[in-house]
């Protein structure tokens, strides 16, 4: 983990951090060979210098972008591949939201990352 990737996981309140960590895990158990960088004030990472995936804490959730940073470029057939599967969650153009206090599927996460790598 990069000094830069823990300073910002560890700045997370314990339950954030510990969720955080958590994704983290999911992504290097699935693609190992990420690299990871903070990019758009957020832990961002990469496959073969390609933009894979990243994650960002707010104020009431944890936005998961699996596609283009921030809305540029979003994958709309992740959408459609895991359509289902994201309906508890709230989505937007370039994110799925996963709020504090709402469990979420780290299946989910490892799937979409899968998918990723293979599209």
């Amino acid at each position: 983990m990069t000094p830069e990737v823990f300073e910002y996981m560890v700045n997370q309140s314990p339950e954030v951090t510990a969720r955080l960590k958590q994704i983290y895990e999911t992504i290097y158990e699935v693609a190992p060979d990420v690299t990871e960088r903070i990019s758009y004030k957020m832990p961002c990472f990469y496959q073969d210098h390609h933009y894979l995936c990243g994650f960002a804490a707010y104020k009431k959730h944890i936005g998961f972008y699996p596609g283009g940073i921030l809305g540029n470029g979003f994958d709309d057939a992740v959408m459609i591949a895991f359509g289902e599967r994201l309906a508890p969650y709230k989505t937007s153009k370039g994110t799925i939201q996963f709020g504090h206090h709402q469990a979420f599927d780290i299946d989910l996460i490892r799937d979409i990352i899968k998918w990723r790598l293979a599209h």
